[in-house]
């Protein structure tokens, strides 16, 4: 179990403390007299199977400023948790999206970016009011499309989601679309390549 504080701009770990769980509740012994950090993180460095949560204070820090956590294993840690969550109805699909962008803006490991616009799309698809899907995708794709125009040229970063943008994208932006084909409006350093035109 992991303690992380605000240390100077980032979020990083101050204490971490060792536990066996035995029964629906364990006592946390060790943690006795640690001062209550910004986010309590189950499962730290992922040592084990777990399906984890956050108490309420640890999810607004966690989901509301992820892009101030350095420790990329602690990202994903929290990716894991936020995306468990909203899966089990105990958070919203509108959270976990605002959530995968802040994340998306900083994150580089190319298996967390996928996961996590993997996820973000069945969020918009099973998690979403019918009576505002359609819009959620539009307002969605529209936020990709201006963080890929942010994220570094050519990375990869970059590439997957502009390549997101592109499946989610609807009538709006259909002739910005039209004009990557051809070569044009593209963000800095983005080419298209021949799985995105199909």
């Amino acid at each position: 179990i992991g303690g992380y504080d605000l240390v100077g701009d980032t979020y990083q770990r101050v204490w971490q403390v060792e536990a066996d769980v035995a029964g629906e509740r364990t006592r946390i012994e060790d943690a006795a007299g640690l001062p209550r950090a910004a986010v309590i993180l189950v499962n730290d460095e992922d040592l084990t199977y777990a399906k984890t949560r956050f108490d309420a204070a640890s999810l607004a820090v966690a989901g509301g400023q992820i892009e101030r956590f350095e420790d990329p294993l602690a990202r994903a840690l929290i990716a894991s948790t936020m995306w468990s969550m909203c899966r089990d109805g105990e958070l919203a699909a509108p959270a976990f999206l605002d959530f995968a962008l802040r994340l998306l803006s900083v994150e580089t490991n190319s298996d967390v970016i996928h996961g996590t616009l993997m996820n973000a799309r069945a969020a918009l698809n099973l998690y979403t009011s019918p009576a505002v899907t359609k819009q959620a995708h539009a307002d969605f794709a529209s936020q990709l499309l201006a963080l890929a125009k942010k994220l570094p040229g050519g990375s990869d970063q970059q590439k997957q989601v502009a390549e997101e943008f592109a499946r989610l994208a609807v009538d709006p932006h259909r002739e910005l679309l039209e004009n990557w084909l051809e070569g044009k409006d593209l963000p800095e350093g983005l080419e298209v390549p021949q799985e995105l035109r199909w």
